[in-house]
């Protein structure tokens, strides 16, 4: 059989492919024949396929092209990691020379710089190198925008012998070739380079020329006028109050603007200028939310973490995104531009500003019969800014209240309240009155009150939005407030107001309002079950705001403390009901290094190792089963544990740093400080127990601090206490804790735990007059007597008995395991902590200390230990006066009720916690 040529090839030869995913049919790496051409990578099981069936192979489109560098495996030394049409790909090679001539060659033929289109769109890629060598050496701004050609299906058969150089990476303004742009993983010895900072030649700032000067200056000025304020926030995990990420890079561009007012910029100050205005910029974060400004909507999703992982990926999104809207190739700048820093450079990247805003606003005002635009004063330009933000805001309001309205009527169709209950307790509003909208009044008064507002038609268009808003009840308010506050401070920007004290006060007091509308819902049954119905994107509002409010503590003062525990329970529920969890929670791309292989497994979850911000971190990843029951149960269970551990913040409490979806495809993973010490359990095996008192004492103030939030721990034991860097120890894993004041519901679908630190009455309720299964602080002071005997002896409790089964009729007949010794007889544990023991494992659950007293008597029987500062300074509990008794209130309310006596008055008993 003749063999077919290929005149079109650029490059071909065997590689070693593998495929990234759990559902990809390539398990592991394969040697394969790999072709590329100018418009595809071709992957083919071996060359004589290659040449005997040329349709077999699977095609890779190089316009599909979004990432390209190199990466390590465990296998295979030279290694390209390429991103294409949303999978991953990676391309073993023999040598270094043999992986730069790959890479190159399909970095050269690939639009991964700026463009990502269809794969069915193809450009010429002369043309359009043609075109940026032109524009390098005269930037033009005012260009007319340049129409791709489409491919011909054959190239020349000359390409092969010299093909196009790298696209967007003219030699001009290569900082680096591809050898030192591909560092050695080896060389690298697992450290990553930080990002290359912009730097400033001194020579070339002193040469800013006035045309380049103005430019910067007329994109500075844009930005800080048209970028919308206090839109983009983020809660981080801990409770830090929100931040707004484009006030913050936009920051430093204001303050040199206002410097222009009162001084000339020349000189040094040059160079001061380039600097702020390229660190303001480089990570493309502010160009990409300047683009959804002017298009009014999320044009490209801009990645937050800047310069972490890739520098350049919001730089291509931005550049990408301007090209698809019709921005002419010439007017854009070079994605090295803003490294490169120099004055000739940034003033490229300031046109490329300048011409995209007059781009915008040439298609907005673009007319059928193009007409010469009249001189118009600046009355005449308020006027029409006015009417166009009236226009956007009626056409916003339309389809606001239908789909408002569509999910309410969903929630009554699968609820069991009557429509009169989504009405709220106002009376009817008059057509002479105003109707008081129930959040952000103080905003939508400070906007009507404005000279801009006095429009007839942007006055109608408000009133209809606060009269809407005000016939939706407090859950609905709540749930579309988030919008609403969106949308109304757009307005504020368009009318130029952004930047009042006047709104800030506004808001601030419209914040004060939500708090106290949420504690209507918190205490009202009604309305805390239409926010149980919540689901999928109106559930995850309502997730997102609760946590906001608890982020900021709205709730302030002893007397408002039951409102915020209220709040934690009811956000657990929701999560639970709706499977969903706050999205300022998530850790976005920070996560990575993660060990393939777990490094600990147990029960429910593996825990992997990983990096976060050059931190190890521990990811523990829940093992999920086939069945349906089972799948929900433990995402129930993942939700519940990650909103518990989150608000946890104590000196013997193992931090919680976040949520990552995307390490393992399809899972939810917690993430917190990796703990290179291991269990207690191992680190007393390692280094004896001479400590063992002082770290006893850290276990029973951090329980102490637990019970204090009204939390029950539920599986306290060696395996679930940790040891820091600094030698302390650290309560975890919360996959079993619940609230104190859990109903039976709860209590039974986590009835799971460790038989031998678990207390008679878990056992066996009715023996100690219960009436069903039920964590309680009782069951954890239980538990922390047999931790007490695990770490003294360094064997589980009852060790010489093998099967749980006895263990549990040992406990039933109020046997204890006997008190510690070493080989020769001689007690380990003193007198004063054995009397401890023996009181914090009592069968009889009233006759237990609490935890504020276990803390107590361990201090004043040890002298040691009273010299020690102990971290109580989150309890609330003050310390109790010698000679009182002190019992939980969860150890008498446990007990079986009298005949006659009432149901717990507590609203949030019918809430299954």
């Amino acid at each position: 059989m003749a063999l077919h040529s290929f005149p079109d090839t650029i490059k071909e030869g065997p590689v070693t492919v593998k495929k990234a995913g759990i559902f990809s049919s390539w398990r592991g790496w394969a040697d394969k024949w790999v072709v590329l051409n100018a418009r595809s990578l071709i992957i083919y099981k071996n060359r004589v396929r290659r040449q005997t069936a040329p349709e077999s192979g699977v095609r890779i489109s190089l316009n599909s092209v979004s990432r390209l560098e190199r990466t390590h495996s465990t296998r295979k030394g030279h290694c390209l990691l390429l991103h294409a049409a949303g999978a991953q790909y990676f391309l073993a090679c023999r040598s270094d020379e043999e992986l730069y001539g790959w890479h190159d060659r399909i970095y050269a033929f690939s639009p991964l710089m700026i463009f990502n289109v269809a794969e069915n769109t193809e450009f010429d890629l002369e043309d359009i190198i043609r075109e940026y060598s032109n524009s390098a050496d005269s930037p033009n701004l005012s260009s007319p925008p340049s129409t791709p050609r489409t491919l011909p299906r054959k190239l020349p058969t000359d390409i092969q012998h010299s093909p196009a150089p790298p696209l967007f990476r003219p030699q001009t303004h290569s900082p680096a070739p591809s050898h030192q742009l591909l560092l050695d993983w080896d060389d690298m010895q697992g450290r990553r380079l930080p990002p290359p900072e912009p730097t400033i030649d001194a020579s070339k700032a002193a040469l800013l020329r006035p045309n380049q000067r103005e430019l910067i200056r007329k994109a500075v000025s844009l930005l800080c006028d048209l970028m919308e304020p206090r839109l983009l926030r983020k809660s981080e995990p801990g409770g830090e109050k929100p931040f707004d990420l484009v006030e913050m890079r936009l920051r430093s561009l204001s303050r040199l603007k206002r410097k222009w007012g009162k001084q000339e910029l020349a000189g040094p100050s040059d160079a001061e200028e380039l600097q702020t205005f390229a660190e303001a910029l480089r990570d493309g974060y502010v160009l990409c939310q300047l683009l959804n400004t002017l298009h009014s909507s999320v044009v490209v999703r801009p990645d937050a973490r800047g310069q972490d992982e890739n520098p350049s990926l919001n730089i291509t999104k931005f550049l990408a995104a301007c090209t698809a809207h019709g921005l002419p190739s010439t007017d854009l700048f070079y994605p090295l531009d803003l490294i490169e820093a120099s004055g000739y450079s940034l003033s490229r990247v300031a046109g490329s500003i300048v011409a995209l805003v007059q781009h915008s606003e040439t298609s907005v005002q673009r007319t059928v019969t193009p007409k010469p635009l009249p001189v118009t004063t600046p009355v005449e330009d308020l006027l029409s800014a006015v009417q166009r933000v009236a226009k956007d805001l009626e056409q916003w309001i339309e389809g606001f209240i239908a789909l408002t309205r569509q999910k309410i009527a969903l929630d009554l169709a699968e609820g069991d309240v009557a429509a009169s209950s989504l009405q709220v307790e106002d009376p009817p509003v008059s057509d002479c009155e105003v109707a008081n909208s129930k959040v952000y009044q103080h905003l939508f008064s400070f906007i009507t009150t404005l000279e801009e507002s006095q429009d007839e038609r942007l006055r109608a268009v408000l009133e209809r939005l606060i009269r809407f808003m005000a016939s939706l009840d407090a859950v609905w308010s709540l749930v579309q407030c988030t919008q609403l506050r969106v949308r109304l401070l757009k307005v504020s920007t368009a009318l130029g107001v952004s930047n009042d004290r006047r709104l800030r006060a506004a808001l601030q007091k419209d914040d004060a309002d939500l708090a106290r509308l949420f504690k209507l819902v918190l205490s009202t049954d009604v309305l805390k079950k239409t926010v149980l119905r919540l689901k999928s994107d109106s559930a995850q509002r309502c997730v997102d705001l609760i946590q906001d409010v608890l982020d900021k503590g709205s709730f302030h003062g002893p007397e408002e403390a039951g409102f915020t525990l209220k709040a934690r329970r009811l956000l657990v529920k929701l999560s639970e009901a709706s499977d969903t969890l706050p999205t300022s929670l998530f850790i976005t791309g920070g996560v990575s290094n993660l060990d393939k292989e777990a490094t600990f497994g147990g029960s429910f979850g593996d825990i992997h190792r990983a990096t976060l911000n050059g931190a190890d971190v521990a990811v523990k990843r829940i093992r999920v089963f086939q069945r349906d029951s089972d799948r929900h149960t433990i995402r129930q269970r993942f939700c519940r544990e990650a909103l518990l551990w989150q608000r946890l913040q104590h000196p013997y409490v193992l931090p919680f740093t976040g949520i990552d979806a995307e390490s393992f495809p399809s899972f939810l993973c917690m993430v917190s400080p990796w703990m290179r010490h291991g269990t207690i359990l191992k680190h007393l095996a390692e280094n004896g127990n001479a400590n063992v008192n002082r770290r006893l004492f850290e276990i029973a103030q951090g329980l102490a601090y637990l019970h204090s939030q009204d939390i029950i721990h539920g599986d306290l034991r060696g395996s679930n206490i940790l040891v820091d860097d600094e030698w302390h120890a650290r309560l975890a894993d919360f996959g079993l804790a619940v609230f104190s004041d859990a109903t039976a519901a709860t209590h039974t679908s986590h009835h799971g735990g460790s038989v031998r630190w678990m207390s008679p009455e878990l056992h066996y309720p009715q023996s100690c007059g219960l009436d069903t299964f039920k964590r309680t602080f009782a069951s954890d002071v239980y538990s922390f007597a047999f931790v007490c005997i695990e770490l003294y002896t360094g064997k589980p409790p009852f060790s010489d008995i093998s099967h749980d089964a006895a263990v549990m009729l040992r406990v039933m007949a109020k046997e204890r395991p006997s008190r510690p010794c070493d080989a020769d007889g001689q007690e380990l544990m003193s007198n004063a902590l054995w009397e401890i023991v023996q009181q914090c494992w009592s069968h009889d659950v009233a006759q237990r200390p609490s935890m504020v007293q276990v803390v107590e008597r361990m201090q004043d029987a040890d002298e040691e230990l009273r010299k020690v500062s102990p971290a109580m300074t989150f309890l609330t509990i003050p310390r109790t006066p010698p000679g009182t008794k002190q019992t939980f209130q969860v150890h008498r309310s446990s007990r079986r009720r009298a005949k006659g006596q009432g149901p717990n008055a507590n609203v949030y008993q019918s809430l299954s916690f």
